[in-house]
C-alpha cells in the first residue's frame, strides 16, 4: 500500500540566517511524525552565515542559485520567483510539497493535520491542488486565517500535491519577479480544476520584520506584477472578473497556539540588532583583512561559550550542538568552579586561536581529535602536532578525553594509533570513562598510568524533555498503542549493527505481529542509509536525520527497551539516554557497557543471536517487572555530573 504521509519541504531563502534557524527547527519537529520526509533548501547565495550553516545540516539538500553579485567582472542575472521555486519542486521526491518562508514557524501539528485531511479528501474522491495553511503576520495580525484573491483561496504557506504542479507546468517562470508568482499559480490550479482549500487545523506564523522603505519598494513591485497577473487571467476569465470580485481578503478563525509558537520570533527581534550590527561589521572587516593581510586571529570566534570568571578552558572539537555532553560537562563546572569554557570549530585549532585566548584560558581540552586533522594528509598532520607543541609552549595544561579508540569510520587505524600515542605523551591528562577504557589506553596507547584518570560519562536525566506520556509519544509517531516498541537510537553507522538488527527484528515479527522497530537518528553512512531504504517493512519505522532536543522524549517515551546491536564500541551516550529515561537496554557486552548496564537496568549478550534471543524473550509476559525505577536512580545517582566533578583529582585537573 502507498503510503499517504509523506513531505517535501521546500524553502527558499535569502540572508534571513536567524530566522531560517528558527524555521527548520520547527519542520525539524513536525517531520518526526512523518514516515517519508525530505527538507530542500533553495538558497540565492546568502553572505550572513546563512549558507555555511546549511552545508553543515546534514538533512538538508540545498540548492545553491546565486541570484545577486557579480562574476567574471559581470552583473548575475536574477532569476524570477518561479524558477527559483522549481528548482524545488522538481527535485521533490514526495508526493507532498510544503512550500513555508523562511520566517516562517510551523505551529505544532500543521504538517500532520494537513496531510490526513488531504488523505481524507482523496478518499472521497474530491479534487485538490492545494492546502493553504491558516497563518498571520505576527506581530501585526491577531488572528490566523487564509487569503482569497479575486475570490479564489491562495496559498501562502502550505502544501501543494506534486501530481497537480505537474499537471499544470509548475509556476511561471516568465511572467513574474516575485510578487505575484504564487497568486499566479494558485489561479492555474483553480482553473485546472484542482483547487486550493483552506486547511481546517494547520497553522503558521509569519514574521513581520521588514523596514518600511522595503515595504514601499514591495508595493511597487506588486502592483506592477498584478497589472501583468489581471492582463493574462482577463483573456481566460474575462475582465469583469476582476472588476465584480474584491482584489483581496482574509477569512479568519478564532484560534490560540497554547503553545505560543511566536515567542520564538519576540526573542529572534530581541538580538536582531546586534546581530545586523555584527553581520555588517564582520563581512566588512573579513574582507579587509584578508586583502591587506591582516592577522586571521580577528576572524576566530567562539562557536559556544560559558561565561566564569575564573581561567578557563578552549575546548576542541565543540560538538556541542549535537550532543549535550560537552554542554552538560562545562556548565557544570563552571556552576561549581566558576569556570569559562569556549568551544571552537575544528578549522579554529591553530597557533593564532591558541595565542588570542592565553590570557583567557590555561586548560586546552581535546575531545574527537580525529576531527582535527586529516590521517592522509601529512602535512595537517604536522600542523595539528605544531599546534600541540605550541600550546605548551604557551603553558596550556593539555586534557584529552578519549571517547573512542580510534575514529569509527577510520581510513587508516595504524596511523591513527600512531598519532594518538604521540599525544597520549603530550597531554598532562588523558579522561577516560570506565576501568576497561582506562586499561586499554594504557596498553594500546602506551600512555603512563598516573596520566590516566577515569572521569565517568555523565548521564542526561533533566536534560531532555520528558512530560510526554506513552499513548501521547505514539500517537505522533503513528505506533500501535499496544505494540511492544524495540527503539535503536542515535547517529546511524556501519559499527553499530543496524543490519543485524533489522533482520532479527523481521525473524522476530514474523511471530509476534504487535511489535515496532523504531530506528532514529542522523544517518552518517551511505551504505547502511541505502540498506533501511531497502527495508520498507510495515513495523519498521525510520527517522533519519537530526532529532531536535525536544524531541528525543517522543522517541524514548513511545519505546519499551533499547536496543544497540554494536559490533564496537568504547563507551555509549545511547545507552545512558536510556537509563535517564529509566529506559533497560539491551547491549553488547563489550567496551564499557558492562560497566553501564547491570541485570537491573538491562541485558548483555555476546552474540547477535543471543541478542535477538532476549529481544524474544522480552515479549513474554512479566518480562517488564524485572526492571524498577529505584535501580535506575541508585545508577544515576552514580552517574551524577556533580557527583563526578566534585571529585578531588579531577577538580584539581581544571584549576
Amino acid at each position: 500500500m502507498k503510503n499517504e504521509f509523506n513531505i517535501s519541504l521546500v524553502l527558499g531563502s535569502l540572508n534571513r540566517f536567524e530566522y531560517l534557524k528558527a524555521a527548520i527547527m520547527t519542520v525539524r519537529r513536525e517531520i518526526q511524525q512523518i514516515p517519508s520526509s525530505e527538507i530542500i533548501v533553495i538558497d540565492g547565495g546568502s553572505t550572513d552565515g546563512s549558507l555555511e550553516w546549511l552545508i553543515k545540516q546534514k538533512d538538508i539538500i540545498l540548492i545553491l542559485q546565486h541570484n545577486h553579485g557579480y562574476w567574471n567582472e559581470e552583473k548575475i542575472k536574477k532569476q524570477n520567483w518561479g524558477y527559483y521555486m522549481n528548482l524545488g519542486f522538481k527535485s521533490a521526491r514526495y508526493d507532498h510539497i510544503l512550500m513555508i518562508s523562511d520566517d516562517c514557524l510551523l505551529i505544532r501539528g500543521a504538517i500532520i493535520n494537513g496531510l490526513r485531511q488531504i488523505n481524507e479528501l482523496k478518499r472521497d474522491n474530491t479534487k485538490i491542488g492545494g492546502l493553504a495553511f491558516q497563518w498571520r503576520h505576527w506581530p501585526d495580525w491577531e488572528k490566523y486565517g487564509v487569503a482569497f484573491f479575486y475570490n479564489k483561496a491562495h496559498l501562502n504557506h502550505g502544501i501543494y500535491l506534486k501530481e497537480a504542479l505537474m499537471e499544470v507546468g509548475y509556476a511561471d517562470e516568465v511572467n513574474y519577479s516575485f510578487y505575484a508568482g504564487d497568486v499566479d499559480l494558485s489561479f492555474k490550479l483553480h482553473e485546472a480544476g484542482l483547487p486550493i482549500m483552506p486547511a481546517e487545523s494547520s497553522y503558521l506564523e509569519h514574521c513581520n520584520h521588514v523596514s518600511k522603505s522595503y515595504k514601499r519598494d514591495n508595493y511597487r513591485g506588486q502592483e506592477k506584477e498584478e497589472a501583468v497577473l489581471r492582463e493574462k487571467w482577463s483573456k481566460i476569465w474575462g475582465t469583469d472578473y476582476f472588476e465584480n470580485n474584491i482584489r483581496w481578503r482574509r477569512e479568519v478563525v478564532d484560534y490560540i497556539d497554547p503553545d505560543e509558537t511566536f515567542k520564538i520570533f519576540a526573542e529572534i527581534q530581541k538580538k536582531r540588532p546586534l546581530i545586523e550590527k555584527l553581520a555588517k561589521r564582520q563581512a566588512v572587516f573579513r574582507g579587509f583583512l584578508k586583502s591587506v593581510g591582516y592577522p586571521t586571529d580577528a576572524l576566530i570566534k567562539p562557536n559556544s561559550v560559558v561565561e566564569g570568571s575564573g581561567k578557563g578552558v578552549l575546548f576542541f572539537p565543540d560538538w556541542s550542538y549535537y550532543n549535550p555532553y560537552q554542554k552538560l560537562l562545562y556548565q557544570t563546572l563552571n556552576e561549581l568552579y566558576d569556570i569559562s569554557a569556549y568551544g571552537f570549530n575544528p578549522e579554529d585549532f591553530n597557533i593564532e586561536c591558541l595565542k588570542k585566548y592565553m590570557t583567557q584560558c590555561k586548560i586546552l581540552h581535546l575531545h574527537w581529535i580525529n576531527a582535527l586533522y586529516k590521517p592522509e594528509d601529512e602535512k595537517s598532520i604536522r600542523s595539528f602536532f605544531k599546534t600541540l607543541h605550541y600550546a605548551k609552549k604557551l603553558g596550556y595544561k593539555i586534557l584529552w578525553t578519549v571517547h573512542n579508540l580510534t575514529s569509527h569510520e577510520s581510513s587508516n587505524p595504524a596511523k591513527e594509533q600512531e598519532i594518538r600515542r604521540k599525544v597520549s605523551l603530550m597531554a598532562d591528562c588523558i579522561f577516560v570513562h570506565g576501568n576497561f577504557a582506562r586499561e586499554t589506553v594504557g596498553l594500546e596507547y602506551g600512555a603512563a598510568d598516573e596520566t590516566i584518570y577515569v572521569m565517568p560519562h555523565g548521564h542526561y536525566h533533566g536534560f531532555y524533555k520528558n512530560d510526554i506520556s506513552k499513548s501521547d509519544a505514539r500517537k505522533q509517531l503513528l505506533i500501535d498503542e499496544n505494540d511492544y516498541v524495540f527503539l535503536f537510537f542515535g547517529s546511524i553507522r556501519a559499527y553499530k549493527g543496524l543490519e543485524e538488527l533489522v533482520e532479527s527484528f523481521i525473524r522476530i515479527n514474523a511471530n509476534h505481529p504487535a511489535t515496532t522497530l523504531l530506528i532514529a537518528g542522523r544517518g552518517l553512512d551511505k551504505q547502511i542509509d541505502a540498506y533501511l531504504k531497502t527495508k520498507t517493512h510495515k513495523k519498521i519505522i525510520t527517522r533519519i536525520g537530526f532529532i531536535p532536543d525536544d524531541e528525543v522524549q517522543v522517541f524514548l517515551n513511545a519505546s519499551d527497551i533499547m536496543v544497540l546491536p554494536y559490533k564496537n564500541i568504547l563507551t555509549s551516550g545511547a545507552a545512558l539516554l536510556a537509563l535517564s529515561f529509566f529506559m533497560p537496554v539491551i547491549a553488547p557486552s563489550i567496551g564499557l557497557l558492562p560497566e553501564l548496564v547491570s541485570d537491573k537496568t538491562g541485558y548483555l549478550f555476546d552474540t547477535h543471536d543471543e541478542m535477538e534471543q532476549i529481544m524474544e524473550n522480552c515479549l513474554s509476559s512479566g518480562s517488564e517487572e524485572k526492571f524498577h525505577k529505584d535501580a535506575f536512580l541508585v545508577r544515576l545517582d552514580e552517574l551524577s555530573w556533580e557527583r563526578i566533578l566534585r571529585n578531588k583529582e579531577i577538580r584539581n585537573l581544571y584549576q
